[in-house]
């Protein structure tokens, strides 16, 4: 899953149209509808700020 670095989202929203389910939204900051997320990571791709990033996993 991807998250959103609230500390580096300037909430350009540049990323919400990439997001072809919609699970994004901006409201100062972006935000992740993870039940939305199909987990494509276009939207990592389209973060001007790096702002969206991928989950690590934890072992």
């Amino acid at each position: 899953m991807v998250f959103v670095d609230e500390n580096l989202c300037i909430g350009c929203a540049l990323c919400v149209p990439f997001c072809k389910r919609g699970a994004i939204e901006v409201f100062g900051t972006a935000r992740i509808d993870k039940e939305k997320c199909s987990n494509c990571l276009a939207c990592i791709d389209y973060c001007v700020n790096g702002a969206i990033k991928k989950e690590e996993k934890k072992l």
